[in-house]
């Protein structure tokens, strides 16, 4: 896909949509490149969502130690017995 499919349809649209278009052109490299590529950081910011909630529905624990614990048995990484 080329950039010049936005330039040729930029004279009636809308300012929020040409707002968007201008958006996604400066962006397209990356765009590009987030779909050619077979891998993503998707893992990464699942895990740090539940770490951050996790946070947040504790209140603060007495120790980071217990925080850790946590976070290993929310994602699986280690087994209680």
């Amino acid at each position: 896909m080329e950039k010049e499919v936005f330039d040729k349809s930029d004279r009636n649209i809308f300012d929020g949509t040409k707002k968007s278009l201008q958006t996604l052109k400066g962006y397209f490299e990356y765009v590009e490149n987030a779909v050619e590529q077979p891998y993503s950081n998707g893992f990464i910011e699942a895990v740090n969502n539940k770490i951050k909630l996790i946070k947040r529905t504790a209140y603060g624990y007495r120790s980071f130690c217990n925080l850790r614990n946590r976070v290993l048995i929310v994602n699986n990484l280690i087994k209680l017995k």
